[in-house]
């Protein structure tokens, strides 16, 4: 069992190694976006090509909140009902919320103990 929490150990740390190039690889493809993107609106360009076979087009996307936040809600829930059923409304859905409960294993730093 020694030898697999070890490997357990190695796999774990390979993947923190993994995380962290990913997260500056992210970090630097973000710059780099929005670098491309000033430049295709402060130039009116829609579409660039490369040579390679890239090609980078602009585009607009719009998002819409979550409807469901308890804040939105509870605004709506007391225009149409009132203040005291609005409560009532928001702790049946509290209530109501599932929980989920899972079981797993975490690995953690071994203290070591120093004689003083």
């Amino acid at each position: 069992m020694e030898n697999t929490v070890k490997t357990f150990a190695e796999i774990d740390d390979e993947i923190k190694r993994v995380r962290n190039e990913i997260k500056t690889l992210r970090s630097n493809k973000v710059s780099l976006e929005n670098d491309i993107s000033s430049h295709m609106n402060n130039n009116q360009i829609e579409e660039i090509d490369c040579a390679d076979d890239t090609k980078v087009k602009k585009y607009t996307k719009k998002s819409i909140s979550n409807v469901y936040k308890k804040e939105n809600v509870q605004e709506c829930a007391l225009l149409l009902i009132g203040e005291d059923r609005t409560n009532a409304l928001l702790k049946m859905i509290e209530d109501k919320k599932e929980v989920r409960e899972t079981t797993g294993i975490k690995r953690m730093k071994r203290q070591r103990v120093t004689n003083q």
